[in-house]
């Protein structure tokens, strides 16, 4: 991603940001911790500037680039990550009362994700496969674009596993839904790769 192509996505998107001489950054308000990518050198920082640290704000979850688009790529992302938590994450989310997955099947299609994004019994490229084992423990994957198993969780109880199947599904539906807009407008001419999607719904 160019610095054209991140100021025409987060404009259709309604993220806001500003360039400052040769750094990019989230705009928040004053003393809320917010993110950045600047130019250091020959390369590029993208960092996490948090104001609650003491005695002053400090730089976390630094990552180096050696190409800007790169960098603005990481950077696009954990901009979109920040600005859906609060819709994965509501408060007194429904999906906490979940209790099996014939419930959480159903919740998921209420909110418009469809078979295309999860399955618990076949597996297909770009999905969140959830295995449910003899002990009534759920292994969760992110499928990739090789129909390779990119992450898998720990077996965990069902209700845990749950509400993580929840969360990487409507995750990875959500940020379908932005690469689809982002491809109809012409922003972007390729779908996100198997990092991005990974670093958005982990």
């Amino acid at each position: 991603m160019n610095q054209y192509q991140l100021i025409t996505a987060t404009n259709l998107l309604g993220l806001k940001i500003k360039i400052i001489n040769e750094s990019i950054e989230e705009v928040e308000q004053p003393y809320e911790n917010y993110l950045q990518v600047l130019k250091d050198g020959l390369s590029w920082e993208y960092s996490e500037v948090n104001f609650e640290r003491k005695p002053g704000p400090q730089k976390e979850n630094i990552a180096n680039f050696n190409d800007e688009e790169q960098a603005l790529q990481y950077f696009f992302i954990h901009l979109l990550k920040k600005s859906y938590f609060k819709e994965i994450f509501p408060p007194n989310n429904p999906a906490h009362q979940i209790n099996d997955l014939n419930e959480l099947t159903q919740y998921l299609y209420a909110l418009g994700v469809t078979d295309e994004y999860f399955s618990f019994d076949h597996v297909k490229p770009i999905e969140i496969y959830g295995d449910l084992d003899s002990n009534h423990h759920i292994e969760i994957s992110f499928i990739n674009s090789l129909n390779q198993k990119s992450f898998t969780t720990m077996p965990l109880p069902t209700k845990r596993e749950i509400f993580a199947m929840y969360r990487f599904t409507y995750s990875l539906f959500l940020l379908k839904q932005v690469e689809k807009r982002l491809l109809e407008e012409n922003i972007i001419n390729k779908a996100f790769s198997d990092k991005d999607i990974e670093l958005f719904i982990k």
